[in-house]
């Protein structure tokens, strides 16, 4: 097998597996990103940040419609958290960038305005949808997106060639959607897993980004979570539906994390890669910028706070995941040209054929 081809099939599995690593690390220590790293990676057969850039390579060309959802309310201060949004500037503005999608949003009101301000700002811009909290609104809505006027005034008849969720609540199998605490937050949250599950239903490639179960497409990885998870299987949320935190969509591509920002990081990053683009990876500089804008268009961190934090972690740790994650795959090609010869010798010894 020629040198260059292992080489390449090589990298991409070890480049997909230091970010999915990278974004699941755990500075809390209670072990729920270890959890869903493990259930992801057996579910990919490998690196699933990669698994899914490969696929998104694979589909994605220039002028192709790729809706984006996000937006999760929290309560008791029902303003949408930054947990998601940050993750979704920056994987649309790789995409926008390395393929020339057009992007469509999809987020509850309560996140359409600093979703506006921050994919206008950094290069991500496209039409941003308030989704219905209502459910049969909600299905109403679904409905004109995939065959009704918005189909053919918007999409022009067309179906999105991806829908990808982040940090998007999901309805468990009763129907309720959950916050992380297990309590019932169905009310405030944009009914968006049905536009997901109808997309699904009719052919278009699904990837969800989340970190905890209760996310759209996470019912995915929903034995392993229901499993070893507290608060996901029947019985175990706090709300009394008895149908446990576990969102019931499953995503056909699924990227986890310690947050969804890390993870849709490591799911930019992994396409910068696979599109041999590695200079549109996310830099410290521009998610600097992001998650200190993020609090002046109402967004809120996990406690409540308008500030540079994303699910209690402050800034500079996210900006170290960002800057190690950025070193790792913008310096590749210089790091590993001493050691060309190593990927010949270690593919011969055949570790790596069912793992790329």
């Amino acid at each position: 097998m020629a040198i260059e081809l292992n080489k390449n099939r090589i990298a991409q599995c070890n480049v997909g597996n230091n970010l999915d690593v990278i974004a699941s690390l755990d500075p809390k220590g209670y072990g729920v990103y270890k959890i869903l790293y493990d259930l992801a990676t057996a579910k990919a057969g490998g690196s699933y940040s990669m698994a899914a850039a490969k696929k998104i390579n694979d589909i994605l060309s220039k002028g192709e419609k790729v809706f984006f959802i996000t937006g999760f309310v929290l309560t008791p201060f029902l303003k949408a958290e930054t947990d998601g949004i940050a993750g979704t500037v920056m994987l649309a503005r790789v995409l926008k960038k390395a393929y020339g999608i057009v992007p469509i949003y999809f987020c509850p009101k309560d996140a359409e305005r600093g979703l506006k301000a921050l994919t206008d700002k950094f290069e991500a811009a496209g039409q941003i949808i308030v989704f219905e909290k209502d459910v049969n609104l909600a299905n109403s809505q679904a409905e004109d997106i995939i065959q009704g006027e918005f189909f053919n005034k918007h999409l022009e008849g067309k179906l999105p060639k991806a829908c990808i969720s982040i940090e998007a609540p999901g309805a468990n199998v009763a129907g309720v959607y959950h916050n992380a605490a297990g309590l019932d937050v169905t009310c405030h949250e944009g009914k968006m897993d049905i536009l997901f599950k109808k997309l699904q239903e009719m052919g278009v490639t699904t990837f969800a980004i989340g970190d905890l179960g209760n996310e759209i497409g996470m019912g995915a990885l929903g034995e392993g979570i229901c499993r070893y998870i507290p608060r996901t299987a029947k019985g175990e949320c706090n709300c009394g539906c008895g149908g446990g935190i576990l969102a019931a969509t499953c995503a056909d591509y699924l990227v986890t994390g310690t947050t969804s920002d890390w993870a849709a990081y490591a799911l930019a990053n992994a396409v910068a890669f696979i599109s041999d683009k590695m200079e549109l990876s996310p830099d410290r500089e521009t998610v600097k910028l992001l998650l200190e804008s993020e609090g002046q268009y109402g967004l809120i961190d996990m406690l409540g706070e308008p500030i540079a934090a994303v699910d209690g972690y402050d800034l500079e740790i996210n900006l170290m995941v960002v800057s190690l994650m950025n070193k790792l795959v913008k310096d590749f090609k210089e790091q590993s040209k001493p050691y060309i010869k190593w990927y010949e010798e270690v593919a011969l010894k055949g570790y790596f054929e069912e793992k790329v």
